[in-house]
């Protein structure tokens, strides 16, 4: 596992755009489909910075489940109770993970099955967790096509001409959304998405592939508590955006020459100095 070298603190808000954001692709491999129940058995990711891959910083890992690792699920994914016996255990690499994703935007193919997953296992070690902000590329391209049936991985990946290598490995998988998504971001931007706030709002409009995922309980949190709802898929979340700024040059929107005051101008004064001059 290759830790990674960029800085992953950086804060996003609703106005940050998609060209500007700092994203890591996750995926995993697990032994079902059963949030609530199954295990991780992989997770990898690569980070993001705008539509640049860096294909050299990644985050791969086994795990040892704790417990057997289905027939059915190691024909799916290649794994098996010999691959995993020895490696590390979910608390054990938590930390790490968590240092890698630190405050970036987390994308990946039906993410919340994943981060799911995560609150569980969380939940069964007695481990905090914090939820990062999450984006699912079939979402993106259910919002971009509506009436879009096929949103699998496959179906997304052969629509946009990406051949996939390692498919259901968890880095393979990771790369290849990795691609998908950066091959969706010019049709986002066509279609007038070009923040994070817009990329969420687009995300919210396939209600019905959303019930489906709710229905298996990719959005319940442990315990009984209240059903958890993604950032990404709040009604109402977006706060106003002003993309203005991000559609004119510094000279567009400034005059010239500056208009400056002395410093012992109170805020009164210059307020209105700046109305009168029609400045702001």
């Amino acid at each position: 596992m290759k830790k990674h070298s960029g800085d992953s603190r950086n804060q996003h808000g609703p106005a940050t755009p998609l060209i500007a954001l700092d994203t890591i692709v996750l995926d995993t491999e697990t032994t079902g489909l059963d949030v609530r129940q199954d295990r991780l058995v992989q997770i990898a990711a690569v980070r993001l910075h705008g539509v640049d891959i860096i294909e050299h910083d990644v985050f791969n890992v086994l795990l040892d489940p704790g417990v057997p690792i289905p027939e059915v699920a190691t024909r799916i994914h290649g794994i098996s109770d010999k691959d995993v016996a020895g490696k590390q255990t979910f608390p054990a690499i938590a930390p790490e993970l968590a240092a890698f994703i630190g405050d970036a935007v987390v994308i990946g193919h039906s993410i919340h099955f994943d981060m799911a997953v995560f609150r569980h296992e969380a939940q069964r070690h007695g481990l905090v967790w914090r939820e990062p902000h999450a984006v699912d590329v079939g979402l993106v391209a259910a919002g971009l096509q509506p009436g879009l049936v096929d949103t699998s991985l496959d179906s997304l990946a052969a629509g946009l001409g990406i051949t996939i290598s390692g498919r259901h490995s968890a880095l393979g998988d990771a790369m290849a959304t990795a691609k998908v998504y950066v091959a969706l971001v010019p049709q986002l931007l066509a279609a007038g998405v070009r923040s994070l706030g817009e990329i969420d709002t687009l995300c919210r409009k396939p209600g019905d592939l959303i019930a489906r995922q709710g229905n298996a309980g990719w959005f319940e949190r442990p315990g009984g508590r209240p059903d958890f709802t993604p950032r990404s898929l709040r009604s109402g979340a977006q706060k106003a955006i002003d993309s203005f700024l991000y559609r004119h040059r510094l000279g567009e929107v400034m005059s010239s020459p500056p208009i400056t005051v002395s410093r012992h101008v109170s805020l009164y004064e210059a307020a209105r100095l700046m109305t009168d001059r029609g400045i702001g």
